[in-house]
């Protein structure tokens, strides 16, 4: 579903299908980071 939609129909199901997106991007991130800062403390170590 693309924004532009969105923005037309105004309804808060586009919203919350925005939104799980931007969270599934935020927790992929998040567990990126975890694993880089894993790698250089046991490299540090």
């Amino acid at each position: 579903m693309h924004l532009s939609e969105c923005s037309r129909q105004g309804q808060p199901a586009c919203l919350s299908i925005i939104l799980f997106f931007h969270i599934d991007y935020f927790l992929k991130g998040a567990k990126a980071i975890v694993r880089s800062v894993e790698a250089v403390t046991s490299v540090a170590a």
